[in-house]
């Protein structure tokens, strides 16, 4: 409970909520950004194809939130790989509505991305 309260205060002092969060398919351009973060966090960059993340954009900062995908890993199966939650954003919800619309679109379109 005291964390909760602890994270309700951090949100509010950032004068921020999800609702501030506009999610799209990542540009090519934003290969070196996506990139970049791999590298910091220690994943594995081989076979990553940009044009399948989908970034969280904080619209009021202009900055990205987070991004991950959905990528094919044989016989017509896909897993969920390389979540990235900006170190400002983690404890906010950004991961679990990343996710969220990363399932939702791969549901209804069938696409590993």
């Amino acid at each position: 409970e005291k964390m909760a309260l602890s994270l309700l205060a951090h949100v509010a002092a950032l004068g921020w909520t999800l609702g501030d969060l506009a999610f799209r398919r990542a540009q090519p351009a934003e290969a070196p950004l996506i990139f970049s973060r791999l590298f910091r966090e220690k994943m594995n960059p081989i076979g990553v194809k940009p044009e399948r993340f989908v970034l969280a954009w904080d619209k009021p900062k202009g900055a990205v939130a987070g991004f991950g995908q959905i990528r094919p890993v044989g016989d017509g199966a896909c897993e969920l790989a390389s979540l990235i939650v900006e170190p400002a954003y983690r404890g906010l919800g950004v991961g679990t509505v990343l996710v969220t619309k990363l399932l939702a679109r791969h549901r209804i379109s069938g696409d590993a991305g």
